[in-house]
C-alpha cells in the first residue's frame, strides 16, 4: 500500500473503498484483453506457459476475410489441382448437393380460377425454353442445374461465387433477353472501388458497398480476371460498378455480420498439405532403397580391369547364376518397412473428411472397414449437411434469386401473371442404401398418415403432379390396350392374387 492509499484510507473509508473496487475492476479488465499473466475460471482462457503461443486473432470476419482470403483462396485452387482427395471431395460435395439439379415446382397460387391453368403453362413452358436448355447460360455451355453445380463446385473450393444478370438484345435471339454469368470471387475488387460512383454515405468493405442502414448496393468488380497473363492487368481504372440487385452473391455464412465467403478447404488445407508432402518423402524414401538391392564386400582389386569396367553396376536378373571371385561375399539389402504408415494416413484422411463435411468413403473410396450399419450412420450425418446447404444456401439464394430474374421477364414477355403462381424447388432423388427395406418402410409410413404420398415423391426426386399425371396417362393406355401387369395395384393385390379374387374371398369371410 503506498503512501496515497494509507492518507487515503484514514481520511475517507468510502473513498478508499471505491478506489479499490475500481482497481479491481481494471485488474480484471487488463487480463481480458491478454494483458498480463491470467488465472481464468475456464482452462481454455488462460494464459499460461502451456499456451504461451497460442495467440488467437480476435478480428471481426470482415477484418480477416481482407487479409487472408486471397491466400487462402489461392491454396485452395492449388489443392484442387494437385491433390486428388480434396479433388475427391469437393466433388462429392457438389454432387450430393446438387446431383442432377434442383428443379422447380411451379404451382397456381390459391383457389383454382379461369385461366389459372393457362398461365401456368405459359410460365413452365417458358422455364423450360429458358432454364432447361443453354440458352440461360452467358458462356453457352450448361443449363440451369449445369449452372447450379458450377456454382456450387465454386462456393466449395473458392468460398464464394457470383451470379450476374446479363441483358440482351431482341437480335441475339435469346429466350427472356436473360442469360446469367457465373464469376469466380477474384472478379470482387476487394482494395479498390470506384469512388467516384459510390454516393455519399455509402461505403465500400472488401470491394462490396453498402448504404447507411447496411443494405447491399453494389459490387465493385474488375472487368477482367485479376490473375490473367494475357492483356492488361486490371487497375482502378478496370472496376466497374455493378448494381446488387443485378449481382447474386452465393456464399456460406459461418459468423454474423460476415460478408465474404471463406474456402471450405480452410480448415484442412494445412493438414492436406503436411501429409502430401509426408506420402512424397515415404515414397522417395522406398524408391532410394528399392535401389540397392545387394552389396558386394571383400575381393582383390584386379590391376588389369579397365575403368568403364569398374564403373559397371552389377545387376539382378531372373535366373542368374552369378561366379563370386575368391573373398567375395554379397549382403542384401534391408529395405526400411512402411510402419504405422497406413494408419496414420487414414487418421489425417478422417480428419480432412470430418473438415470438408463428407464422409471418409467419399474423400477415399475406401470401404473395406465399412458395414451397413455405420456406412447408413455416416450417410445420414453427411445428408443432414447436405440438407443445411441446399436450404440455407443455394434454394433460397441462387435458386431465388434466378426465380425472381425469371418472373420479371416473363411477366414483361410472356404477360405471365407471376403473383397467381407459387414456385417449390425439389432436389434431386436420395440414393437409397437398402431398398429392401427403406421402400417397404416408406408404404407403411403413408398408409399410417406420418408422410404424405407427394412427400415421397419429392424425396424420389419428382414432381408428384407430373408423375402422377403419368400414372393416369400409362393406365388410361393399359386399360385401352387391354393389359394387365402385376405391378398394377387396382388388378394385382401386394400379395400377388388378383385384386376381384381377394374381395370375394373377403366377402366371404365377413359373412361367416
Amino acid at each position: 500500500m503506498n503512501w496515497y492509499d494509507r492518507l487515503l484510507r484514514d481520511w475517507s473509508p468510502q473513498r478508499y473503498m471505491r478506489r479499490q473496487r475500481l482497481r479491481a475492476f481494471g485488474d480484471a479488465t487488463a487480463q481480458a484483453a491478454g494483458i498480463g499473466k491470467r488465472y481464468a475460471g475456464y482452462e481454455g482462457a488462460s494464459t499460461s506457459r502451456r499456451k504461451k503461443d497460442w495467440k488467437p486473432t480476435a478480428s471481426d470476419p470482415t477484418t480477416i476475410a481482407r487479409m487472408d482470403l486471397a491466400s487462402l483462396r489461392a491454396r485452395s485452387h492449388d489443392l484442387r489441382r494437385n491433390n486428388a482427395y480434396i479433388t475427391r471431395g469437393l466433388s462429392a460435395i457438389t454432387n450430393s448437393t446438387v446431383g442432377t439439379g434442383i428443379v422447380p415446382r411451379i404451382r397456381a397460387r390459391g383457389t383454382r380460377r379461369r385461366g389459372a391453368d393457362r398461365n401456368r403453362e405459359r410460365a413452365v413452358e417458358a422455364w423450360h425454353e429458358w432454364a432447361e436448355t443453354r440458352a440461360c447460360d452467358a458462356d453457352g455451355r450448361h443449363n440451369l442445374y449445369g449452372l447450379q453445380a458450377l456454382a456450387m463446385d465454386t462456393v466449395a473450393e473458392a468460398g464464394e461465387v457470383l451470379i450476374r444478370r446479363r441483358f440482351r438484345r431482341p437480335e441475339d435471339g435469346i429466350p427472356l433477353n436473360l442469360q446469367l454469368e457465373v464469376l469466380e470471387p477474384d472478379y470482387i475488387a476487394t482494395t479498390m472501388y470506384v469512388a467516384s460512383e459510390v454516393p455519399r454515405g455509402n461505403q465500400v468493405i472488401n470491394g462490396i458497398e453498402f448504404d447507411r442502414i447496411g443494405r447491399r448496393v453494389a459490387y465493385h468488380l474488375y472487368t477482367s480476371h485479376p490473375g490473367r497473363s494475357i492483356g492488361p492487368v486490371p487497375t482502378s481504372a478496370g472496376v466497374k460498378r455493378i448494381p446488387a440487385e443485378d449481382i447474386i452473391h452465393l456464399y456460406r455464412v459461418d459468423r454474423p455480420g460476415q460478408v465474404r465467403g471463406v474456402p471450405w478447404t480452410a480448415p484442412v488445407m494445412i493438414r492436406m498439405h503436411d501429409l502430401d508432402e509426408y506420402q512424397d518423402a515415404q515414397l522417395s524414401k522406398q524408391k532410394v532403397a528399392a535401389c540397392f538391392a545387394g552389396f558386394k564386400h571383400g575381393g582383390a582389386v584386379d590391376a588389369d580391369e579397365t575403368e568403364d569396367e569398374a564403373e559397371e553396376a552389377e545387376k539382378l536378373e531372373p535366373a542368374m547364376l552369378e561366379r563370386l571371385a575368391p573373398g567375395e561375399e554379397i549382403t542384401f539389402g534391408n529395405p526400411p518397412t512402411v510402419g504405422d504408415y497406413p494408419e496414420h494416413v487414414k487418421m489425417e484422411l478422417r480428419a480432412v473428411a470430418q473438415g470438408l463435411g463428407v464422409t471418409y468413403q467419399q474423400l477415399t473410396g475406401d470401404l473395406s472397414s465399412v458395414n451397413f450399419s455405420s456406412g447408413k450412420m455416416g450417410w445420414m450425418e453427411h445428408e443432414r449437411a447436405v440438407e443445411s446447404w441446399r436450404w440455407t444456401m443455394l434454394i433460397p439464394v441462387m435458386c431465388g434469386g434466378v426465380w425472381d430474374w425469371f418472373s420479371q421477364q416473363a411477366e414483361l414477355f410472356l404477360g405471365v401473371n407471376i403473383e397467381a403462381l407459387n414456385v417449390g424447388w425439389t432436389p434431386p432423388k436420395r440414393t437409397m442404401i437398402d431398398p429392401t427395406k427403406e421402400i417397404p418402410a416408406t408404404r407403411d409410413a403413408i398408409r399410417s398418415g406420418q408422410m404424405t404420398l407427394f412427400e415421397a415423391l419429392r424425396e424420389r426426386g419428382h414432381d408428384p403432379r407430373e408423375a402422377l399425371s403419368e400414372y393416369q396417362e400409362a393406365n388410361a393406355l393399359l386399360d385401352e390396350l387391354g393389359i394387365v401387369i402385376d405391378s398394377d395395384p387396382r388388378h394385382t393385390a401386394s400379395s400377388g392374387n388378383r385384386v376381384e379374387d381377394v374381395q370375394q374371398e373377403d366377402s366371404a369371410n365377413a359373412e361367416n
